[in-house]
């Protein structure tokens, strides 16, 4: 068996065992987890009611049982219930142990991984030939599909953020938002987008950034496309809390991520071709930064993730009209 096909099949072992046993025992373990909302839902689970059915027979057995000089069939029908009880206790706690080892399993082998993936992050040359490529590579339909997604939630009473763009394809998606910042030290993408946009939108309302420290904390909605799939969880996590900081209360983010779970993904990262993610890693550290999941939603076979994350709030705005001002330039690229 090939590390694709472990791995694999460990990610599917954590999700089958994800759910059994007890359901109350998993959700205080997971009270802190991304999707804590969405396992309170599992409470109805057979188990859980199972268990419950147990214990009022029990309590009817003993309560009938006083009714009768002669009781012991009733006797050896408490012992019984006792006894599954007893048992389903035990299987309860060797599935909690059965999670623990699926899990330590599969996070050895994420280790080796990401450990290979810091290295070659360091050593890595990263040419425009291969941002282009990168570029290129994503699928028209998640292209289209995210364009959708940004476009829904464009507001031109929020400021937006697009990092690192290589060219305006998401750009232009985001030109309702006022204004629009750029954060990129690539100055080809900087022509490039310069040069598909009007005169007025550059001049009066594009600002350009060389990183995210300078940005005014009032953003609404700021995107990362085609960035997560090729840095380290390290550098990701750097990312999502510098955007935090600097998002408005009920502001949002949309990135795309390389999700292992998925084999398509997880292939292409072995192969060197990125970089390992899995959606409970990024979501877990997206949500101890503060962001709350808004949609996630996977294409292509598994080939391609985006996540809408979104700051806690309300998203508020006294503008009443998009202004018409000089731009002026205060710490920005020219």
């Amino acid at each position: 068996m090939n590390l694709v096909d472990k791995i694999s099949q460990l990610h599917r072992a954590k999700t089958k065992f994800y759910q059994l046993g007890d359901v109350k025992e998993f959700l205080k373990e997971n009270a802190n987890s991304p999707d804590a909302s969405l396992h309170a839902g599992w409470f109805a689970d057979p188990h859980d009611k199972q268990r419950k059915i147990l214990s009022e027979e029990y309590d009817m057995i003993e309560h009938y049982r006083k009714m009768f000089r002669n009781s012991d069939e009733l006797d050896k029908l408490s012992d019984l219930n006792q006894q599954l009880r007893d048992t389903y206790k035990k299987y309860r706690k060797q599935i909690q142990n059965t999670k623990r080892m699926i899990n330590k399993a599969l996070h050895s082998h994420e280790v080796n991984i990401m450990q290979r993936d810091h290295v070659r992050y360091k050593t890595e040359v990263v040419t425009q030939e291969l941002l282009d490529q990168r570029k290129d590579n994503v699928s028209p339909e998640f292209v289209e599909l995210v364009q959708s997604v940004i476009q829904r939630n464009t507001d031109w009473r929020f400021a937006g953020c697009v990092l690192n763009p290589v060219d305006d394809q998401y750009v232009k998606a985001m030109i309702a938002c006022e204004p629009l910042y750029i954060v990129t030290n690539n100055d080809v993408s900087i022509g490039r987008i310069k040069s598909n946009l009007s005169e007025f939108f550059v001049n009066q309302r594009l600002r350009l950034y060389n990183s995210l420290e300078g940005l005014p904390q009032h953003l609404g909605l700021t995107i990362c496309v085609n960035q997560f799939e090729y840095i380290p969880l390290d550098e990701q996590s750097d990312i999502l809390k510098q955007t935090y900081e600097h998002t408005m209360p009920g502001g949002l983010m949309l990135l795309t991520y390389n999700d292992c779970d998925q084999r398509t993904s997880l292939e292409h990262t072995l192969e060197g071709l990125r970089f390992y993610c899995t959606r409970d890693l990024l979501i877990g550290k997206a949500w101890s930064i503060g962001w709350n999941v808004v949609k996630s939603e996977t294409t292509n076979n598994g080939m391609w993730t985006y996540v809408v994350l979104q700051k806690p709030g309300e998203l508020y705005s006294m503008k009443t009209s998009a202004p018409l001002v000089e731009n002026i330039r205060f710490g920005l690229r020219r």
